[in-house]
């Protein structure tokens, strides 16, 4: 359900401002045009709340700035976030296959957030015309629910060290980003994302800054020893399974090697021997 109190225009939006939707990519002038006939731009608060799981799915929605935070929230108030939504990035096309679909999760603003809502039905219409247009949004669905079951793995088979390592690598995996990670989220909502409590994070990134693997600045981390974290990551990918690879070290495990003795193991430059090929 659109949130009838956030700010929206109802002044029209011009085709090009749909340009940033990759469903778009391959519909000409006039079909951009008609989806951007309902089209309205929508404001939000930090924290505010865009729609709730079971929802009717009546839009979905590009983000211009700000972010969006995806969650499932239990009986007793406790949020477990999914997904950050960042601009240029789209959420709540999921539902568009089933006639009176609803959304599957909660979605609120992470700070001040503009974005463009799509109307669901004008999107049905469309790919009920274009088989393309169905691929590509089905690709898209794959995609998240490979991320899903990544999420999974990470929850069953990482600890807290583990998947903080993994997200700091992922998120500096854009050579413009350089080794900076910049936190768009807060850092509890970013504990949520990893699975782990907040002071679990603050732990793990303490001991991670004491071996000065990385450098806190500010809203930002910055990445001093990125081999090092690169050399464990890929170990804790291939799981042991790579020729003459001994598997990953339980990182922060007490009887365990970790990066440089994190956890009183000794250093991992010279303590272990890995052969990925």
């Amino acid at each position: 359900m659109l949130n009838t109190s956030a700010a929206e225009s109802s002044s029209p939006l011009a085709a090009r401002d749909g340009a940033g939707v990759y469903l778009f990519e391959d519909l000409d002038h006039d079909q951009r045009q008609w989806m951007m006939r309902s089209v309205r731009p929508v404001a939000l608060r930090r924290g505010e709340w865009l729609f709730a799981q079971d929802d009717l799915a009546r839009r979905f929605y590009l983000v211009r700035t700000g972010g969006i935070a995806l969650f499932r929230q239990s009986d007793t108030g406790e949020e477990k976030i999914i997904a950050v939504i960042e601009a240029g990035e789209t959420f709540g096309e999921e539902p568009v296959f089933v006639p009176d679909g609803t959304y599957s999760l909660n979605a609120k603003a992470v700070s001040e957030t503009s974005l463009l809502a799509f109307d669901n039905e004008q999107l049905r219409s469309l790919l009920s015309n274009s088989v393309d247009l169905c691929l590509k949004l089905m690709a898209t669905l794959r995609r998240r629910e490979g991320f899903l079951l990544d999420e999974i793995e990470q929850i069953c088979l990482r600890n807290a060290t583990q998947r903080v390592v993994a997200y700091l690598l992922q998120r500096t995996d854009d050579v413009e980003a350089g080794n900076r990670v910049h936190l768009s989220i807060p850092k509890h909502m970013l504990a949520s994302r990893l699975t782990i409590k907040p002071e679990t994070l603050s732990r793990v990134l303490g001991r991670l800054r004491a071996q000065e693997l990385i450098r806190l600045d500010g809203e930002a981390i910055a990445i001093v020893d990125r081999k090092t974290l690169e050399v464990e990551n890929r170990c804790l990918q291939c799981n042991g399974r790579s020729w003459g690879c001994p598997g990953p070290s339980p990182l922060g495990s007490p009887a365990g090697l970790g990066l440089r003795g994190i956890g009183g193991g000794a250093s991992l430059e010279t303590s272990r021997t890995h052969n990925h090929t």
